[in-house]
């Protein structure tokens, strides 16, 4: 099996930031910190998702431009 460069590697580390803690959102969020991601989410308003979410150590940031230092930002938004 080839080896990974470094850089790939390193990207693993890095924040990712998702905006939309809805009915996809969440199950991605928490996916995502399962397997060892740090996951930062911006909220518009306090929802029960975003409960849950901090409620299980979630990071929430409440300014989009906390996202910025993110290399991946997963948006997942209503078409409506």
């Amino acid at each position: 099996q080839p080896m990974m460069p470094a850089t790939h590697q390193d990207r693993s580390l890095e924040p990712v930031g998702l905006i939309g803690l809805g009915r996809m959102g969440l199950p991605m969020a928490e996916r995502l910190k399962a397997a060892g991601r740090e996951v930062r989410v911006y909220r518009r308003r306090d929802t029960p998702n975003i409960e849950r979410w901090r409620g299980d150590g979630g990071a929430v940031v409440d300014a989009i431009s906390r996202l910025a230092d993110c290399r991946m930002v997963i948006l997942s938004l209503p078409t409506t």
